[in-house]
């Protein structure tokens, strides 16, 4: 299954093509479809899907700030640290 589901979303970055595949947080493959959200293999699905400032799109990197995005989970940070 994982090798048909790289096959399908195959992308070559040097087209300027976006990888549709990601590896999930929860299950550690590469089984992460970004555009769904979602993972095949375990089901996982994202605790936060936008910004809760900008209402950006959030990936799976964006999960452990808290609801927000790098940029406004660094201006949070940065606004901590500085009080």
């Amino acid at each position: 299954m994982i090798k048909a589901l790289n096959d399908a979303y195959d992308y070559d970055p040097r087209d300027g093509g976006e990888p549709g595949v990601d590896g999930c947080n929860g299950c550690d493959r590469s089984t992460f479809l970004i555009h769904e959200q979602n993972c095949l293999w375990c089901g996982a699905e994202l605790d936060y899907k936008k910004c809760s400032v900008c209402e950006e799109v959030l990936g799976q990197g964006d999960q452990y700030n808290g609801g927000l995005c790098g940029y406004h989970a660094h201006v949070f940070d940065k606004m901590m640290r500085d009080d």
